[in-house]
């Protein structure tokens, strides 16, 4: 996520990808065996830690990135290092047909197995998984896992509790969905991620402009919707369940409790997420939904990345998104250091293997974790960021990323592609973190000019 985000992004057109031209060949000579790879395609953020994982197993790695190379350059913080190791070959081209060729009996290299490293890369992972007859998700289920209207509809088909929801390709079916159901409701685009158009509406004039921004504004992966999903709004607490499946069973890695808040300008902005016991009454009935709702969209092999709401009204959890994919936020990194779990090695062993069982005792926390994200609540020149030396010396402090830097022209927070300083947390007491998160909250301070 904010780690490895540029300053200035591009806004890329999508395209039909050719192979970067001055990568290196992976390591081997003409004529001998065609060496064995890893396959990851699009290793955003946690996905590079994937390729890392890889490497260090002393795997060679094809990299493969679905997206536009100037995106996919200035997004992926590894790119240059990546690009430099001769055990590497990257790759862009987003279907199987322009790929699949280079993985057979008569290919270049023999694959054994085939990861998603971020969102995008799901649907194209698991199709080149099946192609090449390697251990995968479900072929047939897998659009769910990536694309929101496809995930509503196979959820409310296995009988999971689901808001109402409709696929809009006019301003006149939101306008509907709107008179039908009642405000609030959410508008978001279909394949998005990170709250990144999400919009929630109170009125028709609202949903009517939200509609029209969805449809014109390229989202977090560079790409324009060409519909939007509407839902009801579901109020509740809202929690992040992360599962595994280790090829014989579906695992709760761990569970986080979203705190989110709205200002005049965004709504459901990320405030902190906080690792809380999935074991409790409350919690682990939503583990269970999630599973449920895993099952559904087609889990068969490493992670899934499960956002749910307790509704008070229905008095259960009810699905908001669901990935199958590693979460973002610095979650993973957190379960590496405070579990005895990896969550990269055992992603890599279980595509390679199509199983590798896993010992729930090794997913038991030693400390409680948060991460915190801040907000641009008022745009114009930075002048001064104050506090971080207070926070860096709080009892639970463990590291801070930064997005933005003294000089730079603030632009207002509206989702998680405008969050301009993280910090992650971590301490054997609950209280002392609770205490150390609204700490950082209260001292991070922006001096900004208009």
């Amino acid at each position: 996520m904010l780690q490895s985000r540029s300053k200035t992004k591009p806004r890329p057109n999508f395209v039909t990808a050719q192979p970067f031209q001055d990568t290196h060949p992976l390591a081997g000579e003409e004529g001998l065996e065609r060496p064995a790879c890893v396959v990851v395609v699009d290793p955003f953020h946690a996905g590079e830690s994937l390729v890392s994982a890889a490497l260090d197993q002393n795997c060679a790695v094809v990299v493969i990135f679905t997206l536009d190379k100037n995106f996919c350059v200035a997004e992926c913080s590894d790119f240059d290092a990546l690009r430099a190791n001769p055990n590497v070959e990257i790759l862009f081209a987003n279907t199987c047909d322009a790929i699949s060729g280079l993985f057979g009996d008569t290919g270049k290299w023999a694959a054994t197995a085939v990861m998603a490293g971020s969102e995008p890369g799901v649907v194209l992972a698991t199709h080149l998984a099946a192609r090449l007859g390697l251990p995968g998700n479900d072929v047939e289920m897998i659009a769910a896992g990536r694309n929101k209207h496809e995930m509503r509809k196979v959820v409310a088909a296995a009988g999971l509790a689901s808001p109402r929801f409709q696929l809009c390709t006019d301003p006149s079916d939101a306008d509907s969905f709107c008179r039908e159901v009642g405000f609030p409701i959410v508008l978001k685009t279909p394949q998005g991620a990170g709250t990144n158009l999400v919009r929630k509406c109170h009125s028709l004039a609202e949903a009517n402009w939200a509609f029209n921004e969805i449809r014109t504004t390229r989202d977090l992966f560079g790409q324009t919707a060409d519909a939007v999903v509407a839902e009801e709004f579901i109020g509740g607490d809202e929690y992040a369940i992360n599962l595994f499946h280790d090829g014989e069973q579906i695992h709760v890695v761990d569970a986080w409790k979203y705190d989110k808040f709205d200002t005049d300008f965004a709504s459901n902005l990320y405030r902190s997420i906080i690792l809380c016991d999935f074991r409790t009454d409350a919690v682990a009935g939503v583990g269970d939904y999630a599973i449920q709702v895993a099952r559904a969209v087609g889990l068969r092999l490493g992670y899934a990345h499960c956002e749910v709401k307790l509704c008070p009204k229905r008095e259960q959890p009810i699905l908001i998104e669901i990935g199958l994919r590693q979460p973002g936020a610095g979650l993973t990194e957190h379960c590496r250091t405070n579990t005895a779990f990896d969550p990269y090695r055992s992603t890599l062993r279980v595509f390679q293997n199509g199983g590798a069982p896993i010992d729930a005792r090794n997913l038991a926390y030693r400390k409680i974790c948060a991460t915190l994200f801040g907000a641009v609540v008022k745009a114009g020149a930075l002048v001064d960021i104050q506090g971080l030396r207070q926070v860096e010396s709080l009892p639970s402090y463990l590291s801070h990323a930064m997005s933005v830097s003294v000089g730079d022209r603030l632009q207002l927070t509206r989702d998680m592609t405008g969050i301009p300083w993280s910090v992650r947390l971590a301490h054997e007491s609950r209280e002392q973190l609770l205490e150390d998160v609204e700490a950082v909250h209260r001292t991070i301070k922006f001096v900004v000019q208009e």
